[in-house]
Parts: C-alpha cells; structure tokens; sequence
C-alpha cells in the first residue's frame, strides 16, 4: 500500500490497519527517511584476510593444511 492510499483512509481505518495513529506513523517516517539518508555513501568494508584464512584459523589448522574429507 502506497502513501497515496494510506491517505484516503479514515483515522479510524488508517488505525486499524496501521496499528498508530497518524501523527505518530508521520513521525515514524520522518525518522526511517532521515537515516536512510545518513546511511548512503562511506566507504565499502573490506576484508583484512582471506575469509578461508580466517575460517582455518577459528578451526586451529595451519593456513597450507588440507580439509579432512
């Protein structure tokens, strides 16, 4: 359901399938947009190690052993 229809909706049905009332909905909303906004951009992370390398060593092999099949 988009904002458009959300807006037809008495307060009375917007309650009942939105489980708020408006105002509080709205000011969920502004909130959810604003840190998506922040959350655009920065820098992408990036491993230090291989992830296998790091697998091994949680499993306490040396980095050249072999899996056991």
């Amino acid at each position: 359901m988009d904002q458009s229809s959300l807006d037809r909706l008495s307060d009375e049905q917007f309650r009942r399938l939105t489980g708020l009332k408006r105002p509080m909905f709205q000011k969920m909303t502004q909130v959810l947009h604003a840190s998506q906004r922040h959350r655009k951009g920065g820098e992408t992370a990036r491993l230090k190690r291989p992830v296998t390398a790091s697998i091994r060593n949680c499993l306490g092999r040396p980095a050249n052993a072999k899996a056991e099949t």
